[in-house]
């Protein structure tokens, strides 16, 4: 191979190794968290956060598997994704298989500012402050609807400031503030100072504790326009 044509070559592996939100002159921020049922690991989620433009792009991305005796009792997987503009959701999609069976929620906003919802729980007209039930950021806690991510359900809620609180995360220290959701959910929720879900606790009806914690969490860079 002669000079000329290897650098050609090293030049088109070097622009192929370069990450695809680089290439858009995006931004993109992961955080993986670990699920918990009653303190026993039962699964993972990845928080996906990537910033082209004027657009904001979410994608949680959850696997849960319950075994009992070595088999698998209970497994759900969902795949939720939120584009946001202007600080304001403008669409919402959910793709949840929850032991075999399918449910799917889709979520637009119209030119009058409403949400239309469709989902097992029917189509309709939403609030436009109404906000999918993800709980990754703070702007949650100043609605009183959600939106049921596997029926896409109108859910009335109300939510408190409970304290600032020092977690333990990978190992470090990180400032949180709790704020404590009760309604038609009941949700414990631990934000760090970028506003960005650390924790996150579901009560069940059944008396269990879902528990989302972080595992790694990497400093948000800057140019990601999160919702206020």
């Amino acid at each position: 191979m002669n000079h000329r044509i290897f650098g050609i070559f090293v030049a088109l592996c070097l622009v192929a190794a370069q990450p695809q939100a680089s290439a858009a002159n995006g931004v993109t921020y992961e955080r993986n968290l670990e699920v918990f049922r009653n303190g026993k690991l039962i699964g993972t989620r990845q928080l996906r956060i990537s910033q082209n433009g004027d657009s904001l792009e979410v994608i949680n991305e959850t696997k849960i598997a319950i075994e009992v005796l070595f088999i698998t009792a209970f497994h759900r997987t969902e795949l939720l994704r939120e584009v946001w503009r202007n600080n304001r959701l403008v669409e919402f999609s959910s793709r949840v298989n929850e032991n075999g069976d399918t449910f799917e929620v889709d979520v637009v906003r119209n030119n009058n500012g409403t949400l239309q919802v469709q989902g097992a729980a029917g189509t309709y007209n939403a609030p436009g402050t109404t906000l999918p039930a993800t709980y990754w950021h703070r702007g949650i806690v100043d609605t009183d609807t959600l939106t049921h991510v596997m029926s896409g359900e109108l859910q009335r809620v109300e939510t408190s400031l409970v304290k600032k609180e020092v977690l333990m995360v990978n190992g470090r220290p990180v400032a949180t503030t709790q704020y404590r959701m009760r309604g038609d959910e009941r949700v414990d929720i631990w934000f760090d100072d970028k506003n960005v879900a650390v924790n996150v606790m579901y009560h069940t009806d059944g008396g269990d504790k879902i528990e989302f914690r972080t595992k790694s969490s990497p400093e948000i860079p800057g140019g990601l326009n999160l919702p206020e």
